[in-house]
């Protein structure tokens, strides 16, 4: 776990220790022991946490939470919800960006070289 900051990545998007537990589906202090080094996970939280990581599967954790999670979440769900959905904005317009580079240098290099 020592490559990941789990309570940076937790801070991110603006949740407690008890909301990624919940988000997660482990014990209510889970999160908080794995965040602090006084637990490892099992290689299936393991997984779970590496999901969180990823913008993209963090959102479809959330959209897939209980109405019960997401009422005790209150502010909190919503807030996280639009984070995951401005990074994944942020994200799909850079790797346009990106391929519309890619395209561009990969059109110059098919023209003729000028002759001198």
């Amino acid at each position: 776990m020592s490559n990941l900051n789990l309570k940076a990545v937790r801070k991110f998007y603006g949740l407690s220790a008890t909301d990624m537990s919940r988000i997660c589906g482990f014990g209510p202090n889970q999160w908080r022991l794995y965040e602090n080094g006084e637990a490892s996970p099992n290689s299936s939280n393991y997984n779970l946490i590496v999901l969180v990581v990823d913008p993209y599967s963090f959102q479809r954790l959330l959209k897939v939470l209980s109405d019960v999670d997401r009422v005790a979440m209150g502010k909190r769900y919503d807030m996280a919800l639009q984070k995951t959905k401005n990074v994944c904005w942020d994200l799909e317009n850079l790797v346009e960006a990106s391929r519309r580079d890619l395209v561009q240098a990969w059109r110059n290099s098919l023209k003729e070289p000028e002759e001198v």
